[in-house]
C-alpha cells in the first residue's frame, strides 16, 4: 500500500514501486530497510524511521542520503532495520523533516502506520533432509542495541584545513567549534578543543579520528573517540583536493567513551555506532549515536 503525505509545503512518499518499503509477511529479518522519497529536494531535507517491535518502546533509524534527482525536484533516501528474529512483528512509520517542517503533520499522526511481519522458523516448507541441516541464522550470536542521543557538531572554518597530500593520503582537519547532543540517555555540549584529524584514502574514503570532549547537562565530562569512514565516493580523492565534494557524505563510526563520573560509569563498558552524514555547505556533522549490548 503506497503512503503518501503533504504539510507544510514538504511530500513523502514510500511504498511505491521506486520507494519500496516492507510490508505483510516477509521471508527473513536480514538486509531490511525502507527507501522513501522527499520533495522538493533541498539539502537540509532528513528522514528518519520511527519503529516499534512487539509492542515494545519505540526507537528511531535515521536514513542516509541515497541519490538526489534534481530534475525531478526530488531527494532519495534509504533507512535500514536491525537484523529481525523470525517472528518479530514491527510497526512503523517514515518521517521527513526540513527547519523545524516536518511531514506527515505530528498532530494528524494516528501512531506507526505501517505493518510487517518477520516469517516465523516454524513455518518452513523445508523438506526433511533440509530440516535437519544446521541453520546458521540460530548460531549468531544474541545482542540488542539502544538508541543514546543525536549529536549535532559545528565545525569550524569552511573549508576545512586540509594539509594536504602525503604518503598516507590526503590530511584533513575538521575542527568543532561548539555542538549539542540530546537523547534519551546523554544530553549536553561539546567542547570546543575537539576535532577529527582524517586522512583520506584514494579510494575516496576519509579514515575518520575524532577526539572530543562531551560536557554533560549535569556537568560530567566524558573523553570521546571513534574511527570510522567517510564516503566520498570513488572520485573522492581527486574532487576533494579540487574541493568538490558530495552535499551530504554519509560516516559510519564505531565511538567508544571513558568518564570517571558516578553517575556515567556505564558508558565505559559500552561499544558504540554512529550513522551521520556531514552537511558540507555549513559544514555540520550530525549523528546518531547507538549502544550495543
Amino acid at each position: 500500500m503506497m503512503m503518501r503525505y503533504n504539510h507544510e509545503g514538504l511530500t513523502l512518499w514510500y511504498g511505491t514501486e521506486d520507494t519500496p518499503a516492507p510490508e505483510g509477511v516477509v521471508e527473513s529479518g536480514d538486509n531490511l530497510s525502507v527507501i522513501a522519497a522527499v520533495s522538493p529536494a533541498n539539502p537540509s531535507n532528513t528522514v528518519s524511521v520511527l519503529y516499534r517491535v512487539e509492542e515494545s518502546f519505540e526507537r528511531t533509524v535515521r536514513a542516509s542520503l541515497l541519490r538526489n534527482e534534481h530534475g525531478a525536484g526530488r531527494q532519495y533516501f534509504k533507512a535500514a532495520f536491525p537484523r529481525l528474529p523470525p517472528g518479530s512483528k514491527v510497526e512503523y512509520t517514515v518521517i521527513g523533516e526540513n527547519s523545524g517542517r516536518r511531514v506527515p503533520n505530528p498532530c494528524a499522526m494516528t501512531g506507526l502506520t505501517r505493518q510487517f511481519e518477520v516469517r516465523s522458523a516454524f513455518a518452513s516448507t523445508s523438506t526433511p533432509d533440509e530440516a535437519s541441516q544446521p541453520n546458521l541464522a540460530e548460531r549468531r550470536l544474541p545482542f540488542s542495541i539502544e538508541y543514546l542521543s543525536h549529536f549535532t557538531i559545528h565545525l569550524g572554518g569552511s573549508p576545512p584545513e586540509i594539509i594536504g597530500e602525503t604518503p598516507e593520503g590526503i590530511k584533513v582537519n575538521w575542527y568543532i567549534s561548539s555542538g549539542e547532543f540530546t537523547g534519551p540517555k546523554l544530553n549536553g555540549k561539546i567542547n570546543q578543543e575537539g576535532g577529527d584529524w582524517m586522512t583520506i584514502r584514494q579510494d575516496g574514503v576519509g579514515l575518520m579520528d575524532v577526539r572530543a570532549t562531551l560536557e554533560t547537562s549535569d556537568g560530567a565530562l566524558i573523553f570521546i573517540h571513534y574511527p570510522g569512514y567517510f564516503e566520498l565516493g570513488e572520485k573522492g580523492y581527486e574532487n576533494f583536493l579540487k574541493k568538490k565534494w558530495p552535499p551530504t557524505p554519509p560516516t559510519r563510526t564505531t565511538p567508544w567513551m571513558i568518564t570517571s563520573h558516578p553517575k556515567y560509569l556505564w558508558v565505559n563498558r559500552l561499544q558504540c555506532i554512529g550513522i551521520g552524514r556531514v552537511i558540507m555547505k555549513e559544514p555540520i556533522y550530525e549523528y546518531d549515536l547507538y549502544g550495543l549490548i
